[in-house]
């Protein structure tokens, strides 16, 4: 397998990830967030690496998992927001 296919198929698996921690955020879900961020870092590194021949043909791919991830993150901090403006400090419940 080339350099070329194996980022390709890192970058696809991320992507699955990507799909997989949304799902987990929408549904209050945990998930193994170091697994996530081990393939996401190998995934960037192996694109990267490549020859800028190669770069050039998968550069919307890796650009597309970067606005996933980039939207991902607006997405968790929303979440969070709502989830933080439920809670009643212990001060004002008593």
């Amino acid at each position: 397998m080339s350099a070329l296919e194996t980022a390709k198929g890192m970058l696809a698996e991320a992507n699955r990830l990507v799909d997989e921690f949304n799902t987990s955020v929408a549904n209050g879900e945990p998930m193994d967030l170091q697994n996530f961020n081990g393939t996401i870092d190998h995934a960037c590194k192996a694109a990267l690496a490549l020859p800028e021949a190669d770069l050039q043909e998968i550069k919307r791919e890796l650009v597309t998992l970067l606005d996933r991830l980039n939207a991902a993150r607006d997405d968790l901090e929303e979440t969070k927001a709502a989830a933080d403006a439920t809670i009643v400090p212990e001060e004002a419940a008593e």
